[in-house]
């Protein structure tokens, strides 16, 4: 009996080597990330056993049939090439395009709330995000927005969701937008603040005492601020960055609308948006921000120290900014008072004293030369 181990060997040699073929033709942020994480080795190892079975299968016939030794060699060559094309087709169409692994990912991690209780997986939402920090800015970085916006909405419409599951996808989101903005992304901007929204639009299921838990929803305001003010700094003034940015604003709002207790994280973030805005001439986006806390405080009857300190910091960042914005405040001092429980002066150094606290030291510079400038026209 000849056994043809040349053949044989070569055979199995390429079918152990079809994931580095794979890979090599890989987008390179896909393979970047898959490189440690992709499970193709697995597939592969059973592929190997099916490819070690049909030789060892061959070599029996050939010593029962030793007159059909060639048309058994044949029949084992024929199914070993089988095998790698099956093989190579499988592992190419779930790790060769971008497009499917990410879709792969998508599916697998809404597959899962079920058997988690509404909880994400995290192993497999780590890689999407991982995919995600890796993209390229622009069209490859939207195709992992659009999945964790679908994954967000299946979350919070969970029947389990509990409102504390998101944190890890709501942290990623806000570091890929926020770690390496660029001005390919303002698309991107837009579909980021829509997820925000979706979370911020729901809470979790009430617990036995009837509450419900507010860490996503947190979360997500927090990312609304850090989002927004990274938008702020790199993209330019134009009538579509004024469109994607008052859905910023608009997101805050319908944080308080549907989470009351969350006023005082709401006007900590319309503080920090409001400030930037300013700094950076989106100077319709600042007066949005500056008219939504206003509101916010007006139609509220328990709102916090904090939330009046925040309302009045804003006001001061106007009241610095330059001579227009200087008189834009002014205009608004009337409705402030009506907010205040104290005298105004006594306001601003509470609020002043606040920030000073909470480090933002700019702001209590604001405060104190708003004070000064108040007082003097006494």
């Amino acid at each position: 009996m000849d056994i043809p181990f040349d053949g044989i060997v070569s055979l199995l040699l390429f079918l152990v080597g079809i994931p580095a073929i794979v890979l090599q033709f890989m987008a390179e942020d896909v393979r970047r990330v898959l490189i440690k994480r992709v499970t193709a080795p697995r597939e592969i190892a059973s592929r190997l056993g099916i490819a070690v079975l049909t030789v060892i299968l061959a070599i029996l016939f050939v010593v029962r049939y030793p007159d059909r030794e060639e048309f058994i060699w044949s029949v084992m060559f024929f199914l070993l090439l089988i095998i790698i094309l099956w093989t190579t087709f499988q592992v190419q169409y779930r790790y060769g395009w971008r497009e499917i692994i990410i879709l792969g990912l998508k599916k697998d991690i809404i597959k899962k709330l079920d058997g988690r209780q509404g909880r994400l997986d995290n192993k497999g939402l780590d890689t999407l995000l991982e995919i995600g920090k890796q993209s390229q800015a622009g069209p490859d970085r939207q195709v992992i927005l659009i999945a964790l916006s679908e994954i967000a909405h299946e979350t919070c419409f969970h029947p389990d969701y509990r409102g504390d599951a998101l944190e890890t996808l709501i942290d990623g989101l806000t570091n890929m937008l926020s770690t390496r903005p660029a001005a390919e992304d303002i698309p991107n901007y837009q579909i980021a603040v829509s997820v925000l929204t979706t979370i911020l639009s729901t809470g979790g299921k009430m617990d036995m005492d009837g509450t419900a838990s507010l860490i996503d929803q947190q979360h997500a305001v927090r990312a609304v601020s850090v989002i927004g003010q990274t938008f702020l700094s790199e993209i330019n003034v134009s009538v579509s960055a004024n469109h994607i940015l008052m859905d910023y604003e608009e997101a805050l709002g319908l944080a308080v609308y549907r989470h009351p207790a969350m006023l005082t994280d709401v006007s900590q973030s319309l503080l920090e948006v409001g400030a930037a805005a300013l700094e950076h001439g989106h100077y319709l986006f600042a007066v949005a921000t500056l008219e939504r806390l206003l509101s916010i405080l007006e139609e509220s009857s328990n709102y916090s120290e904090e939330a009046l300190a925040d309302l009045l910091g804003l006001m001061a960042h106007f009241w610095a900014a330059g001579e227009s914005s200087h008189e834009f405040a002014q205009s608004r001092l009337s409705r402030v008072k009506v907010c205040l429980k104290e005298t105004l002066p006594r306001s601003i150094e509470k609020a002043r004293l606040h920030s000073q606290m909470t480090m933002r030291f700019d702001t209590a510079d604001k405060l104190s030369q708003m004070k000064k400038d108040l007082t003097r026209r006494k």
